[in-house]
Order: structure tokens, then sequence, then C-alpha cells
């Protein structure tokens, strides 16, 4: 995937959670409006936000994901020599490779193999509402692995370095 493509997968992303959060506001308003100056409560609006949240958490992660923003604890790990902090943030990469192929096989067992009817309000199919996991997390674990790539390719270039200097020390 070129640097083109990335940047587009990213803005899509972007678009589509931007998007959900700007529904889902709309929608807490409409119902929040319906529900105390209308007297009449919109049944749907409860719902549809909150399947807009699990979209926007399952496909904002990606974004989090791509510019490091995550929750981590890292008073501990900046401490640490250039060495082990590339050895740390690997082994962080891979493992959480490995949980997101979960969530991603899992995911997407739930939306082809437990066809458990419609949602009651809007009465669309929970495969639809499942589908998220196994989207975003398939995003996530595209982002992780490019990550995990330039890590590499970051490292690499500086051991080369490190080598080029020590050969001109000679």
């Amino acid at each position: 995937m070129g640097i083109k493509e990335r940047i587009s997968f990213i803005r899509i992303i972007e678009t589509i959670s931007n998007a959900s959060l700007a529904v889902m506001f709309l929608t807490v308003m409409l119902g929040v409006i319906s529900r105390y100056i209308m007297s009449r409560p919109f049944v749907w609006t409860d719902e549809l936000s909150r399947y807009l949240m699990i979209y926007m958490v399952f496909l904002g992660g990606t974004i989090s994901f791509r510019a490091e923003k995550h929750p981590s604890l890292n008073f501990l790990i900046d401490k640490l020599p250039p060495r082990w902090r590339f050895v740390w943030d690997s082994g962080i990469d891979v493992l959480l490779m490995l949980v997101l192929l979960f969530l991603v096989f899992g995911g997407w067992e739930m939306v082809t193999h437990k066809p458990i009817g419609r949602t009651p309000a809007l009465r669309v199919k929970y495969s639809w509402i499942y589908l998220a996991i196994p989207l975003g997390s398939l995003c996530m674990f595209a982002e992780t692995v490019m990550r995990f790539i330039r890590r590499i390719k970051l490292n690499r270039a500086a051991h080369l370095q490190e080598d080029v200097v020590r050969e001109e020390s000679l």
C-alpha cells in the first residue's frame, strides 16, 4: 500500500468516524428534545446512537493507532535505552496484532454464523452491528502492521548509521 493509498484509507476512516460522531450527536439531541420537550420520545434514537458509537469506537481506534495516541503508560518505558525500547515496542505490536486477529476472526464468526434476528427499534440485522468488530479490528491490524514495518525500517537505519559512525571513528 503506497503513501497515497494509506492517506486515502485514513481519510475514509476519519470521515466515517467523524460522520458517526456527528449523526450520533444529532440523534441524541433529537432524543432529548423528543423526550423532554415534546413528551413523546422516539424509541429509535437510543438504539441508533448506541450503534453509531460502536462503529465510531472501532473505526476511530484506527486513527488513534496511526497517531500512536492510544492509552499507554510511558513513564517507565521512556527511560529504556533505544534497543530495549525497540524490543518493547515491537513486542507490544506483535501482541496487538495477535489480539486484533482474534477480534477479526471472532467478529467475522459473529457476523456470519450467529444470525439472531433484528434490532428492536430500527429492525436492522444484528450482523450489520457486529460487522463493526471485524471491520474496525482489520483496520487497526493494518495500521499496526504498517507501524511495525516502519519501526523495523527505522531501527535498521539507526543500526546502519551507528555502523557508519563506528567505522569512521576507526
